[in-house]
């Protein structure tokens, strides 16, 4: 008989271990869409094809790119240190004029 009323308590006291399944989402469903472009994005390097035509585009997005924006940020701050009073020119240290 004691042995039935420790019977929760010997497992620290878990309850029934054969439960509902929990789900994981709720009430939430996939999205087709969502879940084409995950499973596109996990198979891009299998995908995609080094060749001539793709060449041009990574020069641009890896080097042209990167590079005007440099050029651009690198011209808005010489305007804006010489619009200040700083010292702009090639080897300057930035120091008031």
């Amino acid at each position: 008989m004691l042995r039935a009323l420790a019977r929760p308590f010997r497992n620290g006291f878990h309850g029934n271990r054969l439960g509902k399944k929990r789900q994981m989402s709720g009430l939430v469903e996939k999205n087709y869409f969502v879940e084409e472009w995950n499973g596109r994005r996990e198979i891009t390097e299998k995908t995609f094809k080094f060749n001539s035509k793709t060449v041009p585009s990574l020069i641009g997005l890896v080097i042209v790119f990167p590079g005007f924006i440099y050029y651009v940020m690198k011209d808005e701050l010489k305007k804006k240190y010489e619009k200040l009073g700083y010292n702009t020119e090639e080897g300057g240290n930035r120091e008031m004029m």
